[in-house]
């Protein structure tokens, strides 16, 4: 198994897990990180665990005005509603594809 593979496998186990794809990125590949059951943040695509930086909670991420971010953010929100494995493992190949592209 490749490493792109066993990054979606390994969202797609955080995501069946009760756990949460975030709008934030990884600081180091730029990737969706998520937020596990155990309120741990985990980028799959480098395989660790990150900390959250300090953020008031009035503060919102700015919309994209990038096709592409669009498209990705668009793509998370149906992933956080999907429930069945292979779409989730196709919601998350997209986003990764389009990851690629920005």
């Amino acid at each position: 198994m490749n490493s792109k593979d066993k990054s979606v496998e390994m969202a797609a186990e955080i995501l069946l897990d009760g756990g949460k794809l975030l709008r934030d990125s990884c600081p180091i590949c730029r990737m969706p990180i998520f937020e596990r059951k155990d309120h741990v943040l985990y980028c799959t695509t480098c395989n660790r665990e990150l900390v959250r930086e300090n953020k008031e909670p009035s503060q919102e991420v700015e919309p994209s005005s990038n096709p592409i971010q669009e498209k990705i953010n668009s793509l998370s929100e149906q992933l956080r509603k999907e429930q069945d494995p292979q779409k989730i493992i196709e919601y998350a190949n997209l986003i990764k594809t389009l990851q690629e592209l920005l």
